[in-house]
Order: structure tokens, then sequence, then C-alpha cells
């Protein structure tokens, strides 16, 4: 999060000094968010995720040797429900 500092500079994590035009007024959220702090970006690496699993699980289908394809499907099945959970988590 940003800090104000002496003279109304706001500093973010890296402690580089982000200008503002009007000082007395309070930062925004998006002005305060730090860069790769988005909030839709872990959604999207979620869907990534699921997208990556489907994929992946689609390859292996190929697969004659049935271990290594189980293997790869219950490796699919993790990260596909890592990647659900990360997509459709409550903010509530």
């Amino acid at each position: 999060m940003a800090s104000l500092a002496a003279g109304g500079a706001a500093f973010r994590r890296t402690g580089i000094p982000v200008s503002r035009p009007n000082p007395s007024r309070p930062l925004s959220s998006l002005e305060a968010m730090a860069r790769g702090e988005h909030p839709r970006r872990t959604p999207l690496y979620g869907a990534l995720m699921m997208v990556a699993a489907w994929l992946a699980a689609a390859w292996a289908s190929t697969f004659d040797a049935t271990w290594l394809k189980g293997t790869v499907f219950a490796i699919c099945a993790a990260v596909a429900l890592i990647g659900f959970l990360m997509t459709f988590r409550d903010y509530s």
C-alpha cells in the first residue's frame, strides 16, 4: 500500500515517489495498487490453469501406458481444481 511522506509524495513498495496532481486528495484504490496486484489477475490465472489442465488431459488421452495416463489425469484434476478455486472464489 502507499503511504504519505512529508510533502505529500506517495511511495509504493519500491520506495519510488509517485506524483499526484492534488496531494490533499486521498489515494484511490487504483492509485494505491502496486504493480502486479490487480484483483482480476488471480481469476485469469485460474482460468488459464483450467484450460491448461484440459489441454494436458486431452494430450494424455493419446498415451498407451495406462499408468502414465492415470498419473497425468490425476495431476490435471488437481490443477483444474486449484484453477477453479482461484477463478470462482468468493470475495464477500
